[in-house]
């Protein structure tokens, strides 16, 4: 009988739980709805400072009229223009009142949508870290014993010998770089090694190269057993130049098993 696989049976299910599982499909639900909420926001403020100037229109109209009431009470006005005054005095009270409970209600919902969109954000934030863990995982389980890629105008390939290695042993492999015109390139470059989930490690010293070279780092696992990532920092020409920068490098690393 053909043996399994036990790493690619856990990398076929992290990918079922990857792809098919709540994180996208949150996602997709969350930002459309946030957009939406900030919009409606910025929509609502923007209705609250028309009010807010047509309340202070009202108000200086209202307060003109209260001025001309009260010098026609003292100067005793006739009945008539003193009650069409009073009446055009209560109904713009009236408006006052009704404008500063629309800005009321439209201030409240405005704070209802911003803690809306708080919370869909924190939970965007907490949907993400699971994904990255998982996205970890899975690497962990589907785990080739090299990475390749192209950095700024390089061609960088890094192997080692094996993903599994008892505490405090070496890690051997082999490194090619050359240039995307098929030079060979001839300069130094570090290995770095990061603890999983701890995110923290160590570098080795600097290994010359002129295409290809194979290494050995004596003792790089100083956080004990665990999972950790290996990649490469440091490329320098020959002139001790920084040939990449050290974020385009980080990025892709190899898992190793330790202990």
């Amino acid at each position: 009988m053909p043996q399994i696989d036990l790493k690619l049976v856990a990398a076929a299910a992290l990918i079922i739980g990857l792809f098919s599982g709540f994180y996208i499909d949150n996602t997709l639900l969350s930002k459309p709805k946030i957009n939406s909420l900030t919009e409606t926001v910025n929509q609502q403020e923007s209705t609250i400072g028309d009010l807010e100037s047509d309340l202070q229109s009202l108000q200086t109209d209202y307060d003109a009229l209260d001025e001309s009431y009260a010098e026609m009470s003292e100067n005793n006005v006739p009945l008539g223009e003193y009650t069409t005054l009073q009446n055009e005095n209560a109904d713009l009270e009236t408006q006052i009142n009704s404008l500063e409970t629309e800005v009321k209600k439209l201030s409240d919902t405005i704070l209802e949508h911003i803690e809306t969109i708080e919370d869909l954000e924190n939970e965007l934030n907490d949907l993400q870290n699971e994904y990255d863990n998982l996205a970890d995982r899975y690497e962990e389980a589907y785990n080739p014993l090299y990475v390749a890629y192209t950095a700024e105008n390089l061609e960088i390939n890094l192997t080692t010998t094996t993903d599994s290695y008892p505490e405090n042993s070496a890690i051997t492999g082999t490194l090619s770089i050359s240039y995307t015109n098929g030079t060979a390139f001839e300069g130094s470059f570090k290995l770095t090694i990061y603890k999983v989930y701890v995110n923290s490690g160590t570098s080795s010293g600097q290994y010359s190269i002129n295409g290809e070279t194979e290494y050995a780092w004596s003792s790089p696992f100083v956080l004990g057993s665990g999972s950790y990532k290996l990649s490469i920092s440091e490329i320098k020409d020959e002139g001790g130049n920084l040939a990449v920068t050290n974020t385009l490098l980080r990025s892709q690393v190899i898992y190793l098993f330790v202990g």
